[in-house]
């Protein structure tokens, strides 16, 4: 079974946003990437390079599309303001 990804944006979000996510069936994923975007030196952990996205079972259209509107929405409501591509 594959995932379905979306709300690809820069920065981490809080842990409130993955129980809001998982109310949904979805999951959140905080990532860096590798290397330094800030000129710092920085190796492992750049705050620049700081992802996020959320995850859950590929059901296919029009499901996936829902719960993503749904979750985006939800966090919304809670104040959390995501930074979307």
């Amino acid at each position: 079974m594959s995932e379905y990804f979306f709300g690809l944006g820069k920065g981490w979000m809080p842990a409130k946003a993955d129980k809001i996510a998982r109310q949904f069936d979805a999951y959140l994923v905080n990532h860096t990437d590798p290397g330094c975007s800030c000129g710092h030196g920085c190796r492992n952990d750049c705050p620049a390079n700081h992802r996020h996205w959320f995850a859950c079972i590929n059901l296919g259209a029009p499901f996936d599309g829902e719960r993503a509107t749904k979750v985006l929405s939800a966090l919304e409501q809670a104040g959390i303001k995501a930074k979307v591509y």
